[in-house]
């Protein structure tokens, strides 16, 4: 069986990252960059990654995107849940992986 490269690897890990089957060896964070983002009907946000990620906004921390695309970094934190920091924004906001 051949062993997957490092590429293949990371592609991967970026793919299962954050969903509710992930595996206890991933990574602590990830290195994303956000392409799209809009409110729902309740005032949250959705994030959308370079790779088709979409992640949703969980708390009721105020967001203020002045550019997109814009890098970001979701850690995972003690307890499970996702944090994500956009470079440029404050504070950092809770979030759940949608897709």
């Amino acid at each position: 069986m051949p062993v997957p490269s490092g590429a293949d690897r990371e592609t991967a890990v970026r793919k299962r990252y954050g969903l509710k089957e992930s595996h206890r060896d991933e990574p602590r964070h990830l290195e994303i960059v956000i392409t799209a983002a809009w409110p729902d009907a309740r005032g949250r946000w959705n994030f959308e990654t370079a790779d088709g990620q979409i992640w949703r906004q969980r708390d009721r921390e105020r967001v203020r995107l002045t550019r997109l695309p814009v890098k970001a970094r979701i850690e995972k934190s003690l307890f499970g849940s996702y944090f994500l920091d956009i470079t440029g924004v404050p504070s950092d906001i809770r979030v759940e992986r949608r897709k």
